[in-house]
């Protein structure tokens, strides 16, 4: 994994370099940044990379359901650094955004699960 997040972060530095900052392979190469940075315990760069990835997937015009996976990812990433109020509000952006999408059913049960794993409501359940 530690190979995995070296090679993550020389790709994320390339693609900056040769493509520009805002460019969709970025938004790619920042999320395997993000997730190898998850699988070796570095919850707080995974965090920044996720963040990023979001702030790419704005600036190329990425799809939807692309967008609400960096977001979820994010969420992700913030719920293991214990910003878990920000992980919920996240997380609950995301859900929102793929339930939008033509891909809603099977797309927002796969985001609900995101919940459910964490003991929490879901945004769309009906509470007291």
């Amino acid at each position: 994994a530690a190979d995995a997040l070296e090679l993550s972060r020389r790709a994320v530095a390339r693609l900056v370099a040769g493509l520009g900052p805002d460019d969709p392979a970025v938004l790619v190469a920042l999320t395997h940044l993000g997730t190898a940075c998850l699988q070796t315990r570095r919850d707080e760069e995974a965090a920044a990379a996720f963040a990023r990835a979001v702030s790419v997937a704005d600036a190329s015009g990425a799809s939807e359901p692309a967008r609400a996976a960096a977001e979820l990812s994010l969420a992700t990433a913030l719920w293991r650094t214990g910003a878990k109020d920000d992980a919920r509000a996240t997380a609950t952006v995301a859900y929102a955004r793929i339930a939008a999408t033509a891909d809603a059913p099977e797309g927002a049960a796969i985001f609900a699960g995101w919940f459910d794993q964490r003991g929490l409501q879901r945004p769309d359940a009906k509470g007291p």
